[in-house]
């Protein structure tokens, strides 16, 4: 967790402000000309989810938008994405993105595991890239 972010939650608890309605977005990743660092925030267990600590505006800064296809490397994996709003915006085993509604970019594939296919887990570097 950010100190930026560790802060903010407990200026809320000290406030008295439940700290699930505080939606803050940090553009967390590290920016290079045309790509970003980040890391893998959890796997869901269930779907094999990839959900990271890509926020909007490293998406922007990148020119990644809904129906832009861009690349994910992991390790020595490189993988096309499609940036979506739901999984139903691909087909079924196609890899798609879109923000969860904490703020997040999460990384799937559609009814297929991400992380077992990357075999990634928390804390794991990820690159973005235009």
């Amino acid at each position: 967790m950010k100190r930026g972010l560790v802060l903010v939650l407990m200026a809320g608890i000290l406030l008295g402000v439940s700290t699930t309605m505080l939606a803050i977005e940090t553009d967390s990743a590290i920016h290079d000309t045309n790509s970003a660092s980040g890391m893998v925030r959890a796997i869901n267990p269930e779907w094999g989810n990839i959900d990271t600590d890509f926020v909007s505006s490293d998406l922007e800064r990148l020119g990644i938008t809904k129906g832009v296809i861009f690349t994910v490397q992991f390790k020595d994996k490189s993988f096309k994405v499609m940036m979506a709003t739901t999984y139903d915006d691909v087909q079924q085993g196609e890899w798609v993105a879109f923000i969860t509604p904490d703020g997040f970019l999460r990384i799937a594939r559609n009814v297929e595991s991400a992380a077992k296919l990357l075999g990634c887990k928390q804390g794991d570097s990820i690159v973005i890239k235009q």
